[in-house]
This record gives structure tokens, sequence and C-alpha cells, in this order.
């Protein structure tokens, strides 16, 4: 099958000449493939958690980091945290903590192996489809081992993307299975596994789109005006294949309004007011065009980039939108060359939920954006260069030259851009120098120098991000934070009740004023202070187990016993509120639940002394 025909699908074995006889199939490609990719990010088994996402999903998580039960699973299927659903995720973060605990070793593999898998599946799907091993080849691997590939596959927090990668490529397998042999029983295959990636993440919704384009090409099923051209066998009208699709485009429809709900009701879906219209419209355009460039020269890559510090000039803007409207155009009239057609629009419609039309959070683009849109425009590059390697004698050579070597450079960049994650102040860090100074860097950084204890460095990181930002809410908190630990409370409780003046929604303020509060004797003001944290945030295990203590120490020990027990419910590894609650049951005089909850706090914490002290005492404690 040329690269310039549509047709039905090619039997197996069939494709390039130079594929046939001696020259081994694609089993024997993909061994090398899959060892190349493991190579490529093994610094990532060697990397920790980073403190951006990854506590909010697998470290503080109680539903997750107990690993899988009947309770964390009727989580998983019914949570919107993060504003999104995605069960599939959750349930595979829940697995892992139940194989390898919090060692982040075992996290990391999982991802890693997954991203190795849609690799391969990537290879035996497009050889499959279009019959030629060595194009499909080279497509997986350019997919596999580029640096922009390593946000998506070291950041635990992203196991998102390389779950839904996995259900992407075997759903375009079922398709292929259907499309051969159609039946019912192989259409609902496609449309369950379908379901299932849009359970890993929603971003699957534009699957049924690429579907259609590939009916196009390489299969050959889409039926275009005739034009005096032979209409290809086992070809159907547009109509035909719409209808098709339209229980899949259901699916995406549903997922779309659950998510934009989901995300709308946690508060990150960025308001018109905040970013106007035609900003977006801006950015789009020029993250569009950025992602080409880095994939082209994956050089500089950056753990955020904030919205407010991109840089939107009418004509940086008009000439990106020109771009993209130039190169549909040529694609379009390119009617020879199916393939450019069908990977440039796979570029633009799988990368259109992400491009920031509807913003959600403050980042302007991530390369993590770009994990299934750019293999329709590595697609496209591939089989461009196959055509003209085919008319070109002279660029047959160049290409089989330089093929290789720039496999093996693709994966010595991603080498070195994945130990960019073995810690967060080392990725973050990587972020100021490649975007500059900027707020949400500067925050991550100083929260991360502060978890090392390093708080005078700490401590000017926030005061430069309010330097930048003055109406930061955030940073104000996370300095109140470093005040508290130098002693300075005034200065502290200021802060706060300023970041909750700016903010009210911060829950995790609300929670250090209220410990604040406490710490000054202030015992009712620290109570409603944690209370307002709860009220944010029911499932706040710190805010239960704070309000707990603060509560007994009130003498109000039922009520403190039923937040003590709820912020165990939600975490049973917090050892001060097992602690706190033993000394409850003493002054009860129930000695023997005491006893027990003294010795679960000194197997969390062995330094916990005044756990020994509780249980070495033969009497009530106070």
């Amino acid at each position: 099958m040329s690269g310039g025909r549509r047709g039905t699908p090619p039997p197996e074995g069939g494709g390039d000449r130079a594929q046939r006889g001696c020259v081994p199939r694609w089993p024997w490609a993909l061994a090398p493939l899959l060892l190349l990719t493991l190579a490529a990010f093994s610094p990532a088994l060697t990397a920790g958690f980073i403190n951006v996402d990854d506590p909010q999903y697998v470290l503080d998580n109680p539903m997750v980091n107990r690993g899988l039960s009947a309770a964390s699973l009727r989580w998983a299927l019914s949570a919107f945290h993060f504003g999104t659903w995605q069960p599939l995720s959750w349930l595979s973060h829940q697995l892992d903590s139940s194989l390898f605990g919090l060692q982040p070793r075992g996290h990391h593999l999982t991802s890693l192996l997954l991203h190795a898998a849609n690799a391969g599946l990537l290879l035996i799907v497009l050889r499959r489809m279009t019959g030629l091993l060595w194009p499909s080849l080279a497509v997986a691997a350019l997919f596999a081992l580029h640096p922009l590939r390593v946000e998506s596959v070291a950041w635990v927090a992203e196991r998102k993307d390389v779950l839904a990668g996995l259900f992407w490529m075997l759903a375009m397998a079922a398709y292929l299975r259907y499309v051969r042999r159609p039946g019912a029983g192989r259409y609902v295959a496609v449309a369950l596994v379908f379901a299932l990636g849009l359970a890993a993440k929603p971003m699957l919704v534009t699957l049924p789109a690429i579907l259609l384009l590939c009916d196009y090409w390489p299969l050959g099923r889409l039926r275009l005006p005739a034009g005096g051209h032979r209409v290809p066998r086992g070809s159907y009208a547009p109509g035909t294949l719409l209808l098709e699709k339209l229980p899949l485009l259901f699916l995406s429809l549903l997922s779309s309004a659950v998510t934009v709900k989901a995300q709308q009701a946690a508060g990150a879906v960025s308001t018109i007011e905040a970013i106007p219209p035609a900003m977006r419209v801006a950015n789009a355009a020029l993250s569009t065009v950025w992602y080409l460039f880095k994939a082209a020269w994956p050089a500089d890559l950056a753990f955020f980039y904030p919205y407010q510090a991109v840089y939107l000039p009418g004509w940086r803007s008009l000439a990106a939108i020109a771009f993209i409207a130039l190169t549909t155009l040529g694609t379009f009239a390119a009617v020879r060359r199916p393939y450019l057609v069908v990977g440039w629009l796979w570029y633009l419609v799988a990368l259109l939920p992400v491009t920031g039309l509807v913003q959600i959070g403050a980042h302007s683009r991530a390369a993590r954006f770009t994990y299934l849109p750019l293999i329709g425009v590595t697609l496209l590059v591939v089989w461009a260069a196959r055509d003209l390697a085919s008319k070109v004698p002279p660029v047959a050579r160049i290409l089989h030259a330089a093929t290789l070597p720039i496999v093996l450079a693709l994966a010595a960049a991603t080498y070195v851009e994945t130990g960019h994650w073995r810690d967060s102040i080392t990725l973050h860090r990587r972020s100021l120098t490649v975007t500059g100074s900027n707020e949400r860097a500067l925050l991550n950084l100083g929260k991360a120098l502060l978890m090392e204890g390093k708080s005078g460095e700490a401590e000017a990181l926030f005061r430069e991000a309010l330097r930048l930002r003055p109406d930061s809410a955030e940073a104000m908190g996370n300095l109140a934070s470093v005040l508290v630990g130098g002693g300075r409370r005034d200065e502290a409780l200021a802060l706060d009740r300023e970041a909750l003046r700016l903010n009210p929604a911060l829950h995790w303020v609300h929670n250090n004023l209220g410990n604040l509060l406490q710490s000054l004797g202030r015992f009712e003001e620290a109570v409603e202070s944690y209370r307002s944290a709860l009220r944010l945030a029911p499932g706040y295990a710190a805010g239960h187990a704070n309000l707990g203590l603060a509560l007994a120490r009130m003498g109000r020990d039922d009520e403190a016993a039923g937040h003590l027990a709820e912020a165990l419910r939600l975490n049973p590894w917090h050892a001060d509120a097992h602690y706190n609650l033993a000394v409850i049951y003493d002054r009860r005089g129930r000695r023997g639940e005491a006893l027990e909850h003294y010795e679960q706090a000194i197997r969390l914490r062995p330094d916990h002394e005044a756990a020994r002290r509780g249980l070495a005492a033969p009497a009530p404690r106070r």
C-alpha cells in the first residue's frame, strides 16, 4: 500500500518489499523498541515523588495510600477529586499502593511499563493498519523516546496520561478488528475499551473523530465524491460512518459534560473576566505552534509555563493563526497524500481539549498535553519522508543513515530530561531557569525547600513570589508558615488573615491559622478556623485531627473523640491523632482502647516519646 492511495487494510504480511523475505517481522522490531524505551526513562526509577499533585493523588490521600479495598473502590467510582471523574486512574494508584506501599520506585515503574506498552501497541496497530513495518516502527520510536513524553511518564500524578494512552491504543486495535469483520460484539468491544479510557482520563473524548480520520486513511473506508475516480471497494458514505460513530460520540459528550461540571464545582475553570476570549485564542494558537517547535527541537523544557508570563503580541498570535490555517488548507489540497490531512487533523483535534479555550488551572501549556496529539504529526512526517525517499534516491540514503542517530539522540535527550524529575527541588529550579521568575515556580520550590528544613531560602522565595504578585494569597499563606517556624507569630497571624481575606477558599490556610491560634491559647478562635477548613474540605484529615486536639484541650472530650476518630478513618497513619485519642480514652478510664492507640502511634512514629510515656504510665493521663 503506497502512501498516496486509499483502500482496504492490507493483509497481514503485506507492505514494503523490504519487509518480505529475510527481514525480521514486527515482533523482532518490538523488543529493541521496548528495551530502548525502558533505558531512556530509567532515571525515573530512582526518582521520588514531587510536591505538586503527588501528595494529593497518593502520599496524603488515604483513599489511595491504603491500597485497594471495598471502601477505596467505592470512593474511586464516585469521587470527583481534583475536579474530574477518573476512577480507573485512582484504581491504578491504589493497586500500586497495595503492591509497593509508598516507595516511589514501584509507582514510577508502573508508569514506565504502561508507556512502553503504549509504544509497542502503537507499532502493532499502525503495522496492521498500513501493512508497513518500518514507517510504523519509526512513528512508534519517535513517540516513545521523545523528551516531551517525560512529564507524562516521570510524574506519578500523571498516571492518567499513560493509562488513558493504553486504552486509546487498545480501542484503535479493537476498531481495526471490527473494521475487518464488522459485528455487534466487536463494536461493543470498541465502545467498552473507549469507555474505560474515558474513565482513566477524559481527554480521550476526541478518539471517535480520530477513528473517523483513520476511516479515510489508512483504512480507506470513507467514500468521497468520485469525481471520475474509481470508488474504493469496501468504502462507505460519510453519513454512514458518522452514524456508526454516534454511540462513541455520545460517550464523549457525556464525559465532557461530567468533566466541565466537576471542574466548575471545583473552581478550576478560569472565568472569562480572568482570561478574556481573545487571550485564550491567542494562547491556543501560539501553544499549538510551540508544541511543533518543541517536537522538532525539544530543548529547554519546563514543568510549569505560567499563563501570565506568556507574551501575546498581536503579530505573533496572528502569525500562529495564519500558519495553522495555511497548513490546514495545504493538507486538504494534497488529495493524493491523504496521510497529510489525517496526520495534521489528528494533531489539531486531539489537542483541542487542552488548548486552553476552556482554561483549567494557571498554566498556559504543558508538555504532557502532547502525549497523544503529536502522534498525528509524527505519522505525517514519517509517511511524507517515505514518499519523498521513494522518489528521490539520495533522500532515501540520507534517511537510512540518519534514522538511527536521530532515535538515539532523542533517547539520550529523554534520559537527561528524565533526570530533572529526580526530586522537587531539582525540578522547580529547572522551571525557574527555563521560564524565569514566576509565582508558581517560586512557590513550588519554596515549599520543597521548606520540607528540607531550608526555611531561610524558602522565605526568600515566598517573598519574591509576593513581590511579583502582591495579592497572592497562596504566597502569603506559605510565608506565614515559615514565620511561625521562626517564632514571628504576630506577623504570621496578619499574613494568614490577609490571605483568607483575599481568598477565603484556601482550606489549608484556615487550618494553619487554627494551629497558630491554638499555639496562642485562643482555642475558641482556633476551633472556628478548623471548622471553616472542614466546611471547605470535609475529608481533610489534618483538619479533623487538629480540631479534635483543640476541643480536647478545652475539655470537650466527646466532640474531640469524634473528630479524632474521623481523622483516623480518613488517614489511619496519623500518629498524633492516635496519641490524642488515646489520651481521651485514658481520661475516660478506657485503658484497653488507649493502649491500642498508644501502640499504633509508636508503630507509626517510633520516636513518639509522649506515646511511649502514655503506654508506660499505670494511671490515666491528662
